[in-house]
């Protein structure tokens, strides 16, 4: 069966058709907050036929997606009316347990079951996701603990830049400790202060749960990668991974 996915994040949609298994092409798209609709329509009409949508020429048979604003799902469904399409929560058959309130947003649900199918033979995982926000997540035996949210790199680089008269920079993992001109100051600063904390907060991680395995995913994991931190695993599309698990384990209890 082919099913397309689409991850709706903080600022960025990314999506992709996948088979059984296998994820196709991952394509990616900034979306503006204030006009997601037509931003969200424009991004799914990449992957529906030019003719009538018919089950014959159809590319996919369902949607799922991944959205972190739960008030959008009606008008995001009604865009795609011609599908099944089907939105991850807390409440959605997962091959991981929660231990976790309503509020778990629907990326960390997704980048941890996609990890926990990755890395089977894990019993410790750490998933960190470098977004809008960098999240914490421990899956510990199958089940999805906690963790902690903090602002990510770009977040932070842009919340410099509008509280101070420092100058605009474009973030890279090129950093050094001692600068003597302002924008390389601004960039090791900000680089650096997500790789320490993530270094001490691996540390910590480790303290509590035993041969933990430590996983990134999301856009700042590219800035930091070069760093050591104890990250062993980059994988950029964890959260496709993950929600494409979940369509699969939720369409073989549905044959049952």
């Amino acid at each position: 069966m082919k099913r397309l996915l689409i991850d709706i994040g903080n600022t960025r949609i990314k999506g992709c058709i996948a088979s059984d298994m296998r994820l196709g092409k991952v394509v990616s798209k900034i979306y503006d907050k204030s006009d997601i609709i037509k931003d969200y329509t424009s991004f799914f009409s990449q992957f529906i036929p030019k003719t009538k949508i018919s089950k014959s020429n159809s590319t996919f048979e369902n949607i799922n997606i991944s959205l972190l604003d739960r008030t959008l799902h009606t008008r995001i469904s009604s865009i795609s009316s011609a599908y099944e399409t089907n939105f991850i929560n807390t409440s959605t058959n997962l091959p991981i347990k929660l231990e976790y309130t309503r509020t778990l947003g629907n990326d960390r649900i997704c980048s941890a079951v996609g990890a926990f199918m990755k890395f089977k033979g894990k019993k410790n995982l750490l998933i960190i996701d470098l977004g809008t926000a960098t999240t914490f997540n421990v899956v510990s035996k199958g089940v999805f603990k906690g963790g902690m949210i903090s602002t990510g790199i770009k977040t932070s680089a842009d919340a410099l830049m509008s509280k101070t008269t420092l100058p605009k920079v474009f973030l890279s993992s090129d950093v050094k400790l001692i600068n003597n001109e302002t924008e390389g100051a601004i960039i090791s600063g900000i680089v650096f202060q997500q790789v320490l904390f993530i270094q001490r907060a691996i540390e910590e991680y480790r303290k509590l749960f035993k041969d933990l395995y430590v996983v990134a995913t999301g856009g700042g994991s590219e800035i930091i990668r070069r760093h050591k931190t104890g990250i062993e695993k980059f994988e950029p599309n964890l959260v496709l991974e993950g929600l494409n698990h979940i369509a699969i384990y939720n369409e073989n209890i549905r044959k049952k």
